[in-house]
């Protein structure tokens, strides 16, 4: 009797995991699609749901002062292939880059700490999807959506997956000290070993 209770148990629970899956999938490509440009040829592809605790990488202030950070060691590597004449701009972008990394630092030690008091756990939904641009052509991207584990039908905020979020996402794995776990094979592609789903989605080529 006792395992019968514990079979029917375990079956209602997957029960409701899937359908509170299957809802945030929902939420999520629908919210997605409402946004191409043709929502009609919208293709929603290797749709991955995870319940997981927030990175500090996905935080809105972080990954801002993340993308000015690039900027400026950005600038630093440009003036530096430069003559003297652009020794004073040389100067300046390091500076910046160097007060910025120390901003940025303390802003990820600072949700560090707040992320061991009291996790933010919400549903990641990774998508690959696809649809029509402007001129007709069908064009693909990679999307994280965000969605409230507590509200399965309010999205609280999305990612586009592309060189710019990766460079900003790597600045700060850096300044956090784990860019070491970002490793490439002899060909350059990204491996997955020692990466969660997230840093996977982002960082590694599908």
């Amino acid at each position: 009797m006792k395992k019968l209770v514990f079979l029917f148990s375990l079956t209602l629970t997957l029960f409701f995991v899937s359908c509170t899956e299957s809802k945030v999938r929902n939420t999520a490509t629908e919210h997605i699609k409402k946004q191409m440009k043709d929502p009609s040829s919208f293709k929603a592809e290797n749709v991955d749901v995870i319940l997981d605790t927030v990175p500090v990488f996905l935080k809105k202030e972080i990954l801002a002062t993340a993308k000015v950070t690039l900027g400026y060691v950005n600038d630093v590597d440009r003036y530096s292939k430069r003559s003297n004449l652009w020794a004073k701009e040389k100067s300046d972008a390091q500076s910046s880059a160097v007060a910025s990394m120390f901003l940025l630092k303390a802003m990820i030690d600072s949700e560090n700490k707040k992320e061991k008091e009291d996790s933010d756990i919400q549903y990641f939904v990774l998508m690959n999807v696809s649809g029509k641009n402007s001129y007709g052509g069908v064009v693909s991207s990679k999307y994280i959506v965000i969605v409230n584990k507590d509200k399965t039908d309010e999205v609280l905020g999305e990612y586009r997956v592309d060189e710019d979020l990766y460079g900003c996402i790597y600045t700060i794995l850096s300044v956090d000290g784990k860019s070491s776990r970002i490793k490439t094979n002899s060909f350059g592609k990204t491996e997955r070993e020692g990466l969660n789903k997230i840093e996977q989605f982002v960082l590694c080529d599908d």
